[in-house]
């Protein structure tokens, strides 16, 4: 029965009461935390890890997956001059706004490769009414037994 079957957005969508990031204070590091990001994976755990390595003010970024669960934890370590939170917060930012460019980009480039499968379409159509236009115009000058003569099985 289809009652049997999980939602297929179970591994995704949070549990009651359950947190989308946890943060914990890794205690003999000065600022360092580690970041458990739950239904998530390595997806996202590599392009955070990623984006964090670009930042200068970041001296450790790296991540592992839960095998078990769809989870992974990613740990930050800073100079100092932001906290681990700062970090990634501003590491996510910058991520959402490179993609909203990919987005319009996306978008933009897509907008114009219809418009010219579009224009080529519509030139198609014209070139096919020019055609006919001449097809029928040499037909009217040969008569109407049409460029062939009147028949193919005369002799």
């Amino acid at each position: 029965p289809a009652e049997d079957y999980p939602d297929p957005d179970e591994h995704m969508l949070p549990a009651p009461r359950e947190q989308k990031i946890e943060e914990q204070e890794v205690a003999n590091v000065p600022n360092c935390a580690i970041f458990i990001i739950n239904k998530e994976d390595d997806t996202i755990g590599n392009l955070l890890t990623q984006r964090l390595l670009k930042c200068d003010f970041v001296d450790f970024a790296a991540y592992q997956v839960d095998p078990l669960f769809a989870r992974f934890r990613l740990r930050v370590t800073t100079d100092g001059s932001v906290s681990p939170r700062e970090a990634v917060n501003r590491c996510c930012l910058d991520i959402h706004n490179d993609l909203g460019v990919l987005s319009s980009a996306f978008k933009s480039a897509h907008e114009s490769k219809m418009a010219e499968k579009k224009q080529a379409s519509e030139q198609e159509v014209e070139n096919g009414k020019a055609a006919q236009k001449g097809l029928e115009e040499l037909n009217k000058e040969e008569g109407s037994e049409g460029p062939f003569g009147s028949g193919m099985a005369d002799g």
